[in-house]
């Protein structure tokens, strides 16, 4: 296969990260970004001037997959397709220009074209329509390829009567039209009452005059437009429940599968994790049974995201094995080295979840390996770079080894333009290099690491204000991380996003932890539990909800609730898989058997976890367990 298509396929991989992962942990607010693609993309769905490029019906469309079929030992339609739709939006434009509507100009510049073919002008149409790609080959090779160009004479009535059966009467079509336009009109007004019923006048009219997959389309869309919007989260879901349930009478699990991957982001978004689960269940199934081995592992990578993301890491680490099978089998895929990178560098962030260091840097030169082998430009080449950085940057602070973390992260300076807002990795390895000043106690260094994730004064990811509100404690500003994350509060209840609720409540906790406010961290904790109990729980959130009550406890001597609380951290931990949770939920049991008359027993287990903590090179937790020792 031609460079051009494949370069193409790879960077549409690419781009498309975001829509297969979950991330960690999105911002509430909406990616401008995608708000604006799709305000684009609802204006465009029934945009006569751009509607070969949508819905694939007119002459150009067609007309290049007949001539890819003449092509396809040689692999070169792609680039021909791209230079014959540039030629046929001229013509076309050219047409507009002198007075033709939309379906004039499209035929007109279809006979144009034709013309050419027609009377045997064969050399002359490879020309006008490869333009350079032509000066790069031999007379010899013109001529196959002149040859293979050849398309059959009835395909320009097969064209027209496809033209002519499908289109919206003209006044329906800008009606409609115009009610799309004044939706989003009154949604850039913030008139999301008026905007709702507009859209849901326009996907009637859709419905009634259009072809239903165009409906379900303009659903999908106007559902991800309102899913991530306080005021309209209940709507979005509406629309995409509407979409779900179009695309399932239609039979096309193609729309289906597109609807619920929406759904699950939604879900997710909100903090519904069982919700989003069920969805994604659903739609795994529906690539099992239509045997969509691409279907399959992009589910696959995105569930692994899911489980690490609640810090179940061993379950995460069943779905990422199974995508990085299922990236090996897909050998005959023009993108398999994309793959195996991407599944690669998935499975080892969740070996790192589960302390297996050395095995998670296998991975990792697995990926770096390949990306070296790799056609890719040279910004994705920059990101997945830092990506690598960040997660090797992480293992070297995990095992203690800050200045191998600092070599790392000092690459940040060095691909600077790259870690954007819009980028996945912006947020990702700035809190993974505050981390690692937040370990070495340099608390200023680190918020100053942070300052660029909130030049939106609006931002609210749980994940970048938990992390600022702590570190502006542990520097004595413990009034401006509280008022940062009462903020937080108040939005965050409002869309009862669960996820977001219990990481702030969290942080609650333990800022007033710090301040000695015992009372009020025990309220806080006990916030956190509640949020969490009616859904598939934040393991590493519920775990040290539980810890840190089970220290409050035994500080009041009440030993028996703090058992409780140690045996329910303990559960979190085994359930998590992670080593480094399940030494230190041991470890505090173990500070409980000092206190209730076990203390050589209690000094054992201390004893034992350091060793384990020590060879497993998990400095954090070696360091507690040898303070709590030479406290005896």
């Amino acid at each position: 296969m031609n460079n051009n298509k494949s370069l193409t396929l790879a960077l549409e991989y690419l781009q498309n990260e975001p829509k297969r992962h979950f991330g960690d942990l999105d911002s509430i607010l909406f990616n401008v970004d995608k708000d604006t693609l799709i305000l684009r993309q609802l204006k465009n769905i029934l945009d006569r001037d751009s509607h070969f490029f949508l819905e694939g019906r007119l002459f150009s469309r067609i007309i290049t997959t007949e001539m890819a079929q003449f092509n396809e030992k040689q692999k070169e339609d792609h680039y021909f397709q791209q230079n014959f739709l540039n030629v046929f939006k001229k013509f076309y434009l050219k047409a507009r220009e002198k007075g033709s509507n939309q379906i004039e100009a499209e035929q007109r510049a279809a006979k144009i074209l034709w013309n050419y073919i027609e009377s045997n002008r064969y050399e002359q149409t490879v020309r006008v329509l490869l333009k350079d790609y032509t000066r790069r080959h031999d007379s010899e090779r013109n001529k196959e390829l002149i040859e293979r160009y050849k398309i059959s004479i009835n395909l320009i009535k097969i064209v027209q009567s496809g033209l002519s059966s499908s289109e919206t009467n003209s006044s329906v079509f800008h009606q409609i039209s115009n009610q799309i336009n004044k939706a989003i009109d009154a949604y850039q007004a913030l008139d999301y009452k008026g905007m709702v019923l507009l859209f849901e006048t326009v996907l009637n009219n859709i419905r009634k005059h259009e072809r239903e997959e165009i409906a379900v389309k303009f659903a999908i869309l106007v559902g991800a437009l309102l899913y991530k919007k306080e005021a309209t989260i209940s709507k979005g879901m509406y629309f995409l429940k509407r979409a779900q349930m179009q695309s399932q009478e239609l039979g096309d699990n193609f729309l289906l599968t597109e609807c619920l991957a929406e759904m699950s982001n939604a879900y997710w978004t909100q903090g519904l994790y069982k919700e989003a689960l069920d969805i994604l269940s659903i739609e795994i199934n529906i690539h099992e049974k239509q045997n969509n081995t691409l279907g399959m592992m992009f589910s696959e990578e995105k569930l692994s995201h899911f489980f690490r993301n609640l810090c179940r890491y061993s379950e995460s680490q069943l779905w990422a094995q199974r995508h990085l099978n299922s990236a090996i089998r897909a050998s005959d895929h023009i993108l398999k080295g994309f793959y195996f990178l991407d599944a690669n560098l998935n499975y080892a962030k969740t070996l790192v979840g589960l302390n297996s260091f050395e095995k998670a840097e296998k991975h990792i030169s697995f990926s770096e390996k390949t990306l070296n082998h790799l056609d890719i430009t040279p910004h994705h080449l920059n990101q997945i770079m830092l990506e690598i950085h960040c997660m090797r940057g992480n293992i070297a602070v995990m095992r203690g080894q800050f200045d191998e973390a600092k070599a790392h992260f000092i690459k940040r300076n060095e691909y600077q333009p790259e870690l954007i807002p819009q980028s996945p990795i912006f947020g990702r390895f700035l809190r993974a290099e505050a981390n690692l000043y937040r370990n070495q106690q340099n608390f200023s260094h680190a918020i100053h690491i942070l300052q660029p994730l909130f030049r939106n004064k609006d931002e609210l990811n749980p994940l970048n204000v938990s992390m600022l509100a702590e570190l502006l404690a542990l520097h004595s500003h413990e009034k401006e991380a509280l008022k940062l994350l009462e903020r937080a509060v108040k939005v965050l209840k409002s869309w009862n996003s669960t996820h977001g609720l219990s990481r702030v409540y969290l942080s609650l906790g333990y800022i007033n932890f710090l301040m000695s406010d015992f009372n009020t961290a025990k309220i806080w904790y006990n916030e956190v539990l509640d949020v969490v109990q009616n859904d598939l729980k934040d393991l590493k959130v519920t775990l040290d909800a539980h810890t840190t009550l089970a220290y409050m406890a035994m500080e009041n001597g009440n030993f028996k609730l703090a058992e409780t609380h140690c045996n329910l951290a303990e559960e979190c931990a085994i359930m998590s898989g992670s080593k480094a949770l399940i030494l230190d939920s041991y470890l505090i049991k173990a500070i409980l058997m000092t206190l209730t008359g076990k203390d050589v027993a209690g000094i054992s287990a201390i004893r034992r976890i350091s060793t384990e903590a020590l060879d497993s090179e998990i400095a954090y937790i070696y360091r507690k367990a040898r303070i709590n020792l030479s406290r005896f």
